[in-house]
């Protein structure tokens, strides 16, 4: 086991049964000082001095990474994370987890890609792998207001436009409470990230990150979708079945939600057109 002190509460924590730490020269390193070309001793002091943790993998069954500041939680068979290309991989069966809060993404395989330090957006790419699971609460205030989607092939986010997009293949299927489920051969989400003031810019986008803390008070609402193949709608509704699907999300922003500058949140509303 490992921790990582945090002064201002609990400790990160890593349980495993083998963790290795690979470490490489810094990009910034200064050169070797002149002696050290002579001196092997200096050289390998000099070498050492300009080392930095570059991958740390850890293996076990399962390997369980807790994060109590961050409402984080990893778990799997193998856990890689690539410090400079700040990416992280999960493999393990059915006993792969990653969480943050009340969210949780499980698959067989899962890779996450934390964008750089200077982007815009703190809005990562992630790819699972293998028969899955998403379980996503947009409002912690709201518990009940779950948003459930399972797959056979594959779920990644990545961005189209700028903005998120959420594409999940082999007979997906969407569950959200109250308004009933959606099932096809392939389902493309695509979202949109709102500032305080309920506006987007794709150009660039405003800051979150995935626990829902980031530099700006930002929401992630979706903006159209798009649904292919044998698609089965069952809502209250609509009873339905159709080779396509396309759908387009109307929200409306009270003034008063745009005018809080400290809650600075969003008032979904409207209907769906498709």
């Amino acid at each position: 086991e490992a921790w990582q002190v945090n002064p201002n509460g609990p400790s990160d924590q890593i349980s495993c049964d083998r963790l290795d730490f690979h470490f490489a020269r810094k990009e910034d390193a200064d050169k070797l000082s002149p002696r050290a070309k002579f001196d092997p001793g200096q050289r390998q002091r000099d070498d050492i001095r300009w080392l930095e943790p570059d991958q740390i993998v850890a293996e076990g069954y399962p390997v369980v990474i807790v994060s109590p500041s961050r409402e984080a939680e990893v778990r799997g068979g193998r856990v890689q994370l690539r410090l400079r290309e700040r990416r992280i991989a999960v493999t393990g069966g059915d006993d792969v987890l990653v969480a943050y809060g009340p969210n949780q993404l499980r698959a067989p395989t899962i890779q996450y890609q934390h964008p750089a330090a200077d982007a815009d957006t703190k809005i990562g790419s992630f790819r699972a792998d293998g028969p899955g699971t998403l379980r996503y609460i947009a409002d912690p205030t709201k518990p009940d207001q779950v948003f459930y989607a399972t797959w056979q092939a594959s779920v990644q986010l990545n961005r189209f436009n700028g903005q998120p997009r959420l594409t999940l293949a082999g007979r997906p299927q969407l569950t959200a409470a109250g308004a009933g489920r959606l099932t096809a051969d392939q389902i493309n989400v695509y979202l949109r990230e709102l500032d305080s003031a309920g506006k987007t810019d794709a150009a660039a986008p405003s800051t979150i990150s995935l626990n829902g803390q980031g530099g700006g008070k930002v929401e992630i609402l979706p903006d159209r979708m798009n649904a292919v193949g044998q698609v089965e709608i069952d809502s209250p509704e609509l009873l339905a079945r159709t080779r396509e699907l396309t759908a387009e999300f109307h929200v409306e922003i009270s003034e008063a939600t745009a005018d809080d500058s400290i809650a600075g949140s969003q008032s979904p509303g409207g209907g769906l057109a498709a």
